[in-house]
């Protein structure tokens, strides 16, 4: 795929930045998809201690095609036979929005994500091996076992910037 990335700081406390992202074969299903979104972020003036603490968000859309005939089977279209040309996914938008402090070289990051992808439309989208089976999430792509792998997470993550000549002095 290929993409482009810009981000524009504001001021030296604001940061903001827009994406778009095209792949002519997402997740290997022959479907081509579109990703594009923004973010911003807003850093506080560094505590006496170092600390300096920041709250951030992004959102971003998946457009997505068709799939190779391979995945042509649907609920409402029937076998390959009656739909040749693949699963149509559903379009989808995801976000996040967390809250974070650097110290040094070290960043701790608290982040909830989550998409407004329903638990069908994400079986059929991952092909989950661990979706529940039943028919509560049948939809028009999907027979109804439910994924739960594109629903909302809270994710605290610790990191380290080692750059070479910045940050290992």
């Amino acid at each position: 795929g290929t993409g482009a990335t810009a981000i524009v700081c504001m001021t030296d406390n604001i940061a903001l930045g827009a994406y778009v992202y095209y792949s002519p074969n997402v997740l290997n299903t022959g479907a081509s998809g579109v990703f594009y979104g923004g973010t911003a972020k807003y850093t506080w003036a560094a505590f006496s201690n170092g600390v300096a603490p920041s709250i951030s968000g992004e959102v971003g859309h998946w457009a997505l095609g068709t799939s190779d005939a391979f995945y042509g089977c649907t609920i409402t279209a029937g076998c390959l036979a009656n739909n040749p040309g693949g699963v149509n996914y559903k379009d989808y938008t995801t976000w996040n929005v967390g809250f974070g402090w650097t110290w040094k070289v070290f960043t701790v990051d608290l982040r909830y994500i989550d998409t407004d992808l329903n638990k069908g439309d994400c079986n059929a989208f991952t092909s989950d091996h661990t979706a529940a089976i039943g028919t509560a999430n049948r939809t028009a792509i999907n027979s109804g076992n439910g994924s739960n792998w594109c629903g909302g997470r809270f994710v605290a993550r610790l990191s380290a910037d080692l750059t070479v000549h910045t940050n290992l002095k």
